[in-house]
């Protein structure tokens, strides 16, 4: 009796989803099922560290970071999260700033692979995970950094706190 009740949930809810993806093709839907255990997203950034650098170079610098994230738990139909960077105070247009010595400022950017500012709202990223997922899903994506060095930086270490949203 039991198997036959969630044999007719699960039923019914697949006709639910493939009538609402036939509608609406980019329609998403990540849902916890507890029979799969506990739900829950797990995320993991690396540290983002710039090299040393001479700061009478006119290139820009740059430095490369991931950000993983696993859900578990979860049935999922075109599955997605939209990874947000948010602003500081001090954040204008994208453009961060990272305080060191004597608080000398360094204004750096993240960037998305294709080039595009990753900050706040619109500048958000969406990560796909998969099609359809029975039990959980992960996906990652790269942070790049970026700052254009100038002859008045002094040496030491600079450094920003940043804070990240995921919202699925």
């Amino acid at each position: 009796m039991c198997g036959f009740g969630v044999m007719r949930f699960l039923l019914g809810f697949c006709v639910a989803l493939f009538s609402t993806l036939a509608f609406a093709p980019r329609a998403e839907a990540l849902i916890c099922i507890s029979l799969f255990g506990p739900c829950a997203c797990e995320v993991s950034v690396s540290d983002i560290t710039f090299a040393p650098f001479n700061p009478l170079s006119a290139a820009p610098q740059e430095a490369v970071g991931v950000i993983d994230i696993s859900c578990t738990g979860t049935l999922g139909v075109g599955s997605s999260v939209t990874v947000e960077i948010l602003n500081a105070p001090s954040t204008s247009g994208g453009v961060r700033q990272m305080l060191g010595p004597g608080g000398q400022v360094l204004h750096y950017s993240f960037y998305t692979q294709g080039g595009q500012i990753w900050g706040q709202g619109a500048q958000g990223v969406h990560l796909p995970g998969p099609l359809i997922s029975l039990s959980g899903w992960s996906t990652h994506a790269d942070i790049f950094a970026r700052f254009t060095p100038t002859p008045t930086l002094r040496p030491g270490d600079y450094s920003e706190t940043v804070t990240v949203r995921i919202t699925y």
